[in-house]
């Protein structure tokens, strides 16, 4: 406070652009050192997804293939969440705290869900960002304001839109002691563009006079270290970017006073200042970021990704098969073992020894050979009991086994390994939605309802807008992704509910019409369409009813298989 009070009194100088761009780059490489590790092992996991594998050290004849096991347990993963919110209809709702907010909740709802189908959420952007959090540890939404311009309303009053950017986390440089008291957002953007905005007023002249000098610096550079060998290429000359680096957040000085307190502003390549410092315009004075990790560790800003625990083994898994090929490939080659004493033409096996081959020989003595053909080695057994044993350390590290890969079907498995893989992958998926519902939809669903209220509330419609702001006042309800998965675990008790009382005399009472329509309403699907009669009729017990625990397991993996888009 101290501090804040000298600032106002005049004491304290504010700083000079100079001094904001090289507090904004050295705040940015102080995050990237900081997390160095961090960033090196989110950048393996995208190896690893993309299939770049070093084979550098390996001998020609050796195999290279390259398994997608950790590739498609993360396409898996990604696809399940976006089906369990794609079919979520309601995947949240305002719940009102006071009597007049309750009376509004559903148009706040309704709203809110427009807002959202405007800015793609539920298509698009959800899906960008579980399959980056999954590869870099954090889902990262960027969420503002702008006006509606050419798009379509979604209400007659609307004069704003409220988009949504997914951002990476090689582009987010958050606080990394997690105190959250300031970040920067990196922006790539052509040259032309920014000269468009600063036409526009966006940004300074005198910064695009700053960058324009630091180009020809900068080029200048580049063909001197092309002469000399370093780099192959030039970008093409008409081919220029900017580098944007936004900041938002509190700026103290070297001796640890604020000098300015919660702001934003813009640096541009490092070199000048584009935007000077205003105060963050959001009423919810955050800065525009929400962020969430899929898996949470306590403590740390970002957390635990999909691949530390499981990238090793997936280049086990890749490493082992290889091994297993090449020793496959030298059981299966002949090799053979020449007495040139007896080969007429020796010049005539320069080119091997293969099918068909004639060789001319001398006389060979009784008990002789003039070629012998021997084994160069045997596919060792072990190894592939190792790579079982790989698989399924993989499948208990991920959740993805092969009940919901599709890699293999459930027929010829028995009842209790389906019912423990089975119940394994739905745990861990539901566990997987239930952190991304509070890490991270949560909080964005806050934000954008935040905004619309400061920017635009007419969206929420008419009964909203007639309501003081204190009392519109709500706690947020985001369970629909993990509500489906609870669903595939419910529908699989119904199954062996029926399965198990099917059995027994009491079987001839099921009421087989009521539970036609409780497995439609728990799969999601509707009655009215699949059942063509609700028939009270039980079935003949002898016509045979499937295992009770297999029934159970059958039924959740239905869900996950339509979850999944199969």
């Amino acid at each position: 406070m101290a501090a804040l009070d000298e600032l106002k009194s005049g004491k304290i100088q504010k700083m000079t652009d100079e001094e904001l761009v090289n507090h904004t780059v050295n705040f940015r490489e102080y995050v990237e050192t900081a997390t160095r590790l961090k960033l090196d092992r989110m950048q393996a996991a995208w190896n690893a997804y993309l299939g770049i594998v070093d084979f550098s050290e390996k001998a020609p004849w050796q195999s290279k293939n390259k398994l997608p096991k950790f590739s498609q347990a993360v396409r898996i993963s990604k696809n399940t969440m976006k089906q369990s919110i794609i079919k979520a209809d309601d995947f949240f709702a305002f719940e009102g705290i006071t009597d007049k907010s309750r009376a509004v909740e559903k148009d706040i709802t309704r709203g809110i869900k427009r807002v959202l189908e405007q800015a793609k959420f539920k298509e698009k952007k959800f899906a960008n960002a579980v399959f980056r959090g999954l590869l870099e540890n954090l889902m990262i939404y960027k969420t503002w304001v702008e006006e509606l311009g050419d798009d379509l309303p979604i209400h007659p009053d609307q004069d704003f839109k409220f988009p949504i950017e997914v951002v990476s986390t090689f582009d987010l440089f958050i606080d990394p002691t997690g105190r959250r008291k300031a970040l920067v957002h990196k922006i790539k953007q052509d040259l032309s563009d920014y000269k468009r905005l600063v036409n526009r007023g966006v940004y300074t002249k005198d910064s695009l006079e700053m960058v324009m000098e630091n180009f020809e610096r900068t080029e200048e550079e580049l063909r001197e270290r092309v002469r000399m060998g370093v780099v192959d290429a030039p970008k093409p000359t008409w081919r220029k970017e900017v580098e944007l680096l936004e900041y938002w957040g509190d700026v103290d000085d070297n001796m640890g006073n604020t000098v300015y307190r919660n702001v934003t502003y813009t640096v541009v390549n490092g070199v000048a200042l584009a935007r000077k410092p205003i105060d963050n315009p959001f009423k919810h004075k955050k800065a525009p970021f929400v962020w969430g990790p899929i898996f949470e560790i306590d403590g740390s800003e970002h957390h635990e990704g999909f691949a530390d625990h499981v990238l090793e083994l997936a280049n086990m898994i890749n490493e082992t098969t290889n091994m297993i090929l090449d020793s496959s490939l030298a059981a299966s080659v002949k090799a053979y073992e020449v007495d040139m004493n007896y080969i007429q033409n020796p010049s005539s096996l320069k080119s091997g020894i293969y099918p068909g081959k004639v060789i001319q020989v001398n006389g060979v003595p009784p008990g002789a050979q003039a070629i012998r053909e021997f084994s160069l080695g045997s596919v060792d057994q072990s190894s592939l009991q190792i790579l079982a044993s790989l698989d399924r350390e993989f499948q208990n590290a991920t959740g993805i086994n092969e009940f919901i890969s599709g890699v293999v079907g459930v027929g010829d498995k028995s009842a209790t390994e389906v019912r423990q893989k089975s119940a394994q992958s739905i745990g861990f998926m539901q566990a997987v939605a239930e952190d991304i519902e509070d890490n991270s939809i949560t909080p964005l669903i806050e934000m954008v309802y935040s905004n619309i209220l400061q920017y635009n509330p007419e969206v929420l419609g008419e009964r909203v807008n007639q309501l003081p702001i204190e009392e519109l006042k709500f706690k947020f309800n985001v369970k629909g992704m993990s509500k489906i998965l609870r669903q595939a675990d419910e529908l699989g008790q119904v199954f062996q509910w029926v399965g198990m009382l099917a059995k027994t005399p009491a079987g001839q009472q099921i009421n087989w019409g009521e539970v036609a329509l409780l497995t439609t309403r728990l799969s999601g699907q509707d009655a009215a369409k699949l059942l063509l009669q609700a028939s009270t009729e039980s079935p003949e017990v002898d016509q045979g009813v499937p295992n009770p625990q297999m029934a159970q397991e059958q039924g959740k993996l239905q869900i996950l298989k339509q979850m999944q888009g199969g």
